[in-house]
């Protein structure tokens, strides 16, 4: 017969491996400023991130006494919002998100990367200070660039910081043109800049870190990564 303590660490083994556990370790705040026709918009935006791992972000934003969070990862799972009490979320070091949260993640700027390339330029010296400089931009052709309007985004990026830079700026297309790519530069994102098919500065991005140590936990029960849709079958109905 088993002791209470064998069964005690069967249960807890259970419950470790019934879970998809994903590790946050910068806090990242992005300071955004939007140059539109007639003035100047600016915004703030809160994520998670883990610096040697760009499959999968959380968004946070603050409400008065509450803090939600969306998170996605591009192997197929998401969650379109999860609501915590504010002071308990802050002193949490794990979260576990009800079943009913979670959904699948259709990943289908995974094909449309295809059309888009990173390309690294000439080192930027910024303060004195040299940076990598890429940018990611259409391969397409520069007359379709211009009927479509499409923007380039360009990364400066700080040297010597093992990580892997933060690319979310303009969502899961860089993600996955990042991978598509096989970049292995390290380092970390200072500031980021849209530019508009004509060349024209459209945005800027500034870009704050804090170390972290979070966990986001998901039940077996509602993994969906297990089991994704097939973006192939949904782009051919």
């Amino acid at each position: 017969m088993k002791t209470l303590l064998q069964i005690t660490l069967l249960l807890v083994s259970i419950s470790f491996y019934s879970q998809q556990k994903f590790h946050f370790d910068r806090a990242v705040v992005v300071k955004s400023e939007i140059q539109n026709k007639d003035s100047l918009e600016r915004f703030e935006y809160n994520y998670l991130i883990n610096s040697e791992n760009i499959d999968y972000i959380a968004s946070i934003k603050f409400k008065k006494d509450s803090t939600l969070l969306y998170f996605s990862d591009i192997k197929g799972i998401q969650i379109i919002q999860a609501n915590f009490k504010s002071l308990e979320f802050n002193a949490s070091e794990s979260y576990t998100i009800d079943c009913k949260l979670v959904s699948n993640f259709s990943n289908t700027y995974k094909f449309k990367a295809d059309e888009y390339d990173f390309v690294q330029l000439q080192d930027t010296v910024y303060e004195g200070k040299s940076y990598y400089h890429l940018v990611i931009q259409s391969n397409k052709s520069l007359k379709y660039q211009k009927r479509k309007k499409i923007p380039s985004c360009h990364f400066i990026i700080e040297k010597n910081i093992n990580e892997i830079p933060f690319v979310y700026a303009g969502g899961p297309l860089l993600i996955n043109t990042w991978k598509k790519n096989n970049l292995s530069i390290k380092g970390r994102t200072l500031f980021t800049y849209f530019k508009s098919y004509n060349g024209k500065i459209t945005r800027k991005d500034h870009y704050e870190y804090g170390e972290i140590n979070r966990y986001l936990l998901i039940p077996e029960a509602c993994d969906y990564v297990k089991n994704p849709i097939n973006i192939k079958t949904l782009k051919s109905l």
